[in-house]
């Protein structure tokens, strides 16, 4: 009869079910690994076409003069923690900036005179 050969092969829920569990063990992890890479290049692509049409990306500037009252600041001779202090701004976003606008700093890490 057909009963028989009907018996040999897993009805179609157990294989649903056998498949569901070989995915959530074996293809779970590999899935994600997966979704991850694609949105990691969606990103980029999506960076890379803005960059394209010339936006600028990143937080904006708060004030455009900063940058040259820094530079001013530097050339009286103060140092970058007063620097930074006169202008509300950390020590290390002051050396940023001097060093976007190609003012050489000394490194507060560079050994001095022995």
């Amino acid at each position: 009869m057909g009963y028989a050969a009907s018996r040999s092969e897993p009805t179609a829920p157990l294989r649903i079910i056998a498949g569901s569990t070989y995915s959530a063990v074996c293809g779970a992890p590999h899935t994600a690994e997966f979704e991850r890479e694609v949105i990691v290049e969606r990103v980029k692509a999506g960076l890379a076409n803005a960059r394209a049409k010339g936006k600028r990306l990143g937080r904006p500037v708060r004030d455009p003069g900063t940058q040259a009252r820094v530079v001013a600041l530097k050339g009286e001779g103060l140092s970058l923690r007063q620097i930074a202090a006169r202008e509300r701004l950390s020590p290390s976003g002051v050396r940023k900036m001097l060093k976007q606008a190609g003012v050489e700093t000394a490194s507060a890490l560079a050994p001095g005179p022995a």
